[in-house]
């Protein structure tokens, strides 16, 4: 439904105002809430006028339309496509103290930041609020404790009896999350080759196999489990004792109908303390040759603004539409997610981690991308299903 309303919005703001209105500046998304911002901008500055362009990939919508000045999206131009601010010159739109650590050193640094961070968002372990008494509400939760938890509790469900916890077969994004949190990074190498640590990779691999081993399932039991039980809606697993704990982006836990998540609470999944940012963010950038800059950045200095994104927020509730934070996610100004948000979602007061707790990695570059899509994750759901051929190799 949510989806539905979203785009009869969308298809209103496209067609019917394009009409009437000579706009100042043109935006490409390819995340639909992005016109909601965009009226609600509207609603205060109404001399700046922002057209709306949606296109479900960045390629798609820059080979569609021309000049565009403005893109907001979880895909990344190449910096040459960018705006950059001159080496040494205070950048108009940023204010790094406004931000997460961490998270602007991920996308580029001070006066030359060229894309601007707006959400993120980050992976939990959603249970049943009765079910396990040794998790609390909100907090970090090592992977020591997940894997001893994921040995000891069983569920049953019509007499067959399953010792599943979370499992990386069961939630199979979560090993690309968690990579850099052991030191595993691909990058670009000489003649479009993709390079990495193999030592980091196999001690990675060797972490997977002993948690297998440590909780007393194979490889089989958690595909035949995952095949067979979590067809269902996730807090219907969880609700019907399918499954224990649940993995899941916050937002999308924040996104479960209310009655359906009364009984549920979540725990940050970290390792030695920290907890992966779901890559990519959400980010806003101007092109290099942006006709109508001066509209665009208003509209970007607008929205980097803990005052704008409160409008914006308000303006979501006001839809009648479900959503959590600015695009499905937390904001990037610290001062929004930690003293806004909460008083949107009250189960977030005191449930945000430390902003230094929470690791933002560069976005992959697109060759990485395809290297994941195409080579990497093939790879490693056959290793996970103990049917991996020759080690994966540089």
């Amino acid at each position: 439904m949510r989806g539905v309303l979203l785009f009869l919005l969308i298809v209103f703001s496209f067609t019917g105002c394009e009409t009437t209105v000579d706009f100042s500046a043109r935006l490409l998304t390819t995340i639909p809430e992005t016109a909601l911002w965009v009226e609600a901008f509207h609603r205060t500055y109404s001399h700046d006028h922002i057209e709306v362009l949606y296109a479900p990939s960045l390629e798609e919508g820059l080979s569609r339309y021309r000049d565009i000045d403005l893109v907001i999206s979880e895909e990344t131009l190449p910096a040459s496509r960018l705006f950059p601010y001159p080496p040494g010159a205070e950048n108009p739109l940023c204010d790094p103290d406004s931000f997460y650590p961490g998270i602007l050193a991920a996308l580029g640094n001070g006066s030359t930041l060229i894309r601007y961070p707006l959400s993120f968002s980050l992976p939990v372990l959603a249970y049943a609020t009765a079910s396990l008494s040794e998790l609390q509400p909100g907090s970090l939760t090592d992977l020591e404790t997940v894997i001893e938890l994921s040995a000891d509790h069983t569920t049953t469900r019509r007499g067959a009896i399953t010792r599943i916890g979370f499992f990386p077969g069961l939630a199979p994004s979560w090993v690309e999350h968690y990579l850099p949190l052991f030191d595993v990074t691909f990058l670009p190498g000489p003649g479009g080759r993709i390079v990495w640590d193999q030592r980091s990779l196999e001690g990675f691999m060797d972490f997977l196999t002993s948690w297998y081993d440590r909780a007393g399932i194979s490889h089989r039991d958690v595909v035949r489990y995952r095949e067979r039980y979590l067809t269902l809606p996730p807090a219907e697993n969880l609700r019907q004792g399918r499954a224990t704990m649940l993995y899941l982006p916050l937002s999308s836990f924040f996104m479960i109908p209310e009655e359906a998540r009364s009984s549920l609470d979540f725990v940050y999944l970290s390792h030695r303390g920290r907890v992966p940012a779901i890559s990519p963010v959400t980010t806003a950038s101007i092109l290099r040759d942006a006709p109508h800059r001066d509209t665009a950045e208003h509209f970007l200095r607008w929205l980097l603004d803990p005052e704008g994104q409160e409008e914006i927020l308000a303006h979501l509730g006001r839809t009648g539409i479900p959503f959590f934070g600015l695009a499905g996610g937390l904001s990037s100004l610290v001062e929004v997610s930690e003293g806004i948000l909460p008083r949107i979602h009250p189960r977030l007061a005191g449930k945000i981690p430390p902003p230094n707790a929470i690791l933002f990695t560069p976005p992959p570059r697109e060759e990485v991308r395809r290297f994941y899509d195409e080579s990497f994750l093939p790879w490693l759901e056959a290793a996970l299903e103990g049917e991996a051929g020759e080690s994966l190799a540089p």
